[in-house]
């Protein structure tokens, strides 16, 4: 909730529909809070400028017993089937991502998937496709 109102001058811009939900009981997981909390910077970052304005983004955290999923939905530019095996590579940026947003180095995703794994968690994303919108997760272990 922090980091969404740290990011809602942006979303007032954009004049996006943010909605956050839970579910279930949401434990105290044991994390590197400054490193789980740019991981969720960079998510909700990259959905705010890749979604069109007007656009939805939806967040969601879900404990599953042994793990908690955190994920962000957006309905902008999507992935291409061609661009997907690539997206979490180092200096990678989707072509539609060049075209929407010049500036990148395509890093981002690439770090954040590390920090992910440095708490023996696991991330992924689902697209249908360009202009299909994306939804980036990923998963931290309750008892690191």
């Amino acid at each position: 909730e922090k980091i969404i109102t740290d990011f809602q001058e942006q979303i007032n811009v954009k004049k996006i529909k943010v909605s956050f939900k839970t579910s279930g009981d949401i434990p105290v997981i044991n994390m590197d809070k400054d490193r789980i909390s740019s991981v969720i910077r960079t998510l909700l970052g990259n959905a705010i400028i890749y979604s069109p304005e007007g656009g939805e983004i939806e967040i969601f955290i879900k404990n599953e017993g042994e793990n908690t999923r955190f994920s962000i939905k957006d309905n902008g530019i999507g992935i291409s089937k061609n661009d997907s095996p690539y997206i979490f590579s180092k200096f990678f940026r989707s072509h539609q991502a060049t075209l929407t947003e010049t500036e990148g180095l395509g890093l981002s995703l690439f770090l954040i998937k590390s920090m992910v794994e440095k708490h023996e968690g696991e991330m992924g994303f689902e697209s249908e496709g360009e202009n299909t919108g994306s939804r980036f997760w990923f998963i931290l272990p309750n008892n690191l």
